[in-house]
């Protein structure tokens, strides 16, 4: 007996639909390869990304970091700055100190018979304005005279005014400038 003949209830595939289905799986393999490449460039950006982004946080703490350092630096060169003034005006007012009370004995003992010394006005720059009074115009005459004459002590002494009052007294006022080593060995 004969094996009775089946029937193929599938269409034999024809060569068209084979190159078609072939077609489609290159297709499909293309677009898998195709996927696979955007996963990895997508990886290969993110990656990228998050190391710049690693990098610019690095730089800007080493930036923060700088600024503070040169801010702290600025701030102790701005003391020392400000402590080297300090000293140099300390410096230049002492060096230009000198005693009132000496320059005003001093006047006292030079009018002393001649005359009385109201009020003395001595500045920074050894400029002064003494006033006072005497018996008469000679006395004032060489008062101007013993004070004119000591040049180790007075750069220039200059007679303001001399005038009598209702009372007979002579008025006077002096002005010039005294040499700071002379007032410093007073």
């Amino acid at each position: 007996m004969q094996a009775p003949k089946s029937i193929d209830l599938l269409p034999k595939v024809t060569e068209e639909e084979i190159q078609t289905i072939e077609k489609k799986g290159r297709i499909n393999l293309f677009g898998v390869f195709f996927v696979l490449v955007i996963i990895v460039v997508s990886i290969v950006v993110l990656v990228g990304n998050l190391l710049a982004k690693m990098d610019h946080n690095n730089s800007i703490k080493k930036r923060s970091e700088s600024e503070a350092n040169v801010k702290e630096l600025q701030y102790v060169e701005l003391k020392q700055n400000t402590l080297n003034n300090k000293i140099a005006t300390f410096s230049t007012v002492n060096s230009r100190e000198f005693r009132a009370e000496v320059v005003l004995e001093y006047f006292m003992s030079v009018s002393e018979g001649l005359s009385t010394v109201d009020s003395l006005f001595v500045d920074d720059n050894l400029e002064f304005e003494v006033s006072g009074y005497a018996g008469s115009y000679s006395n004032v005459s060489r008062l101007w005279h013993d004070l004119a004459s000591k040049e180790e002590i007075f750069e220039y002494v200059n007679l303001e005014y001399a005038r009598t009052s209702s009372e007979g007294q002579i008025f006077f006022s002096f002005t010039g400038k005294m040499r700071r080593d002379s007032v410093d060995s007073m």
